[in-house]
């Protein structure tokens, strides 16, 4: 099963609303800091949809403490 757990502060938060089948959907994109070790931060992008979405543009500002549970989708690119 495809589960993750990140704990970390909140980067940035860019909120959108979309239009999906006739229907107004939200969406936020955000960024979550992992801190790994004493020098050590990775940043992992974050996409919430509908309530979840409208919570975070809600109630969480840059800085927050977070902690997210959900899928990790990854791919690669070729550069």
């Amino acid at each position: 099963m495809n589960r993750v757990t990140i704990y970390g502060r909140i980067g940035k938060i860019d909120a959108e609303s979309l239009k999906i089948n006739g229907e107004d959907v939200r969406k936020v994109k955000f960024t979550i800091a992992d801190k790994v070790d004493k020098n050590t931060t990775v940043w992992h992008s974050v996409v919430a949809w509908r309530g979840t979405a409208t919570a975070i543009e809600r109630y969480c500002k840059v800085g927050d403490r977070l902690v997210v549970n959900g899928q990790i989708n990854s791919f690669k690119t070729n550069e």
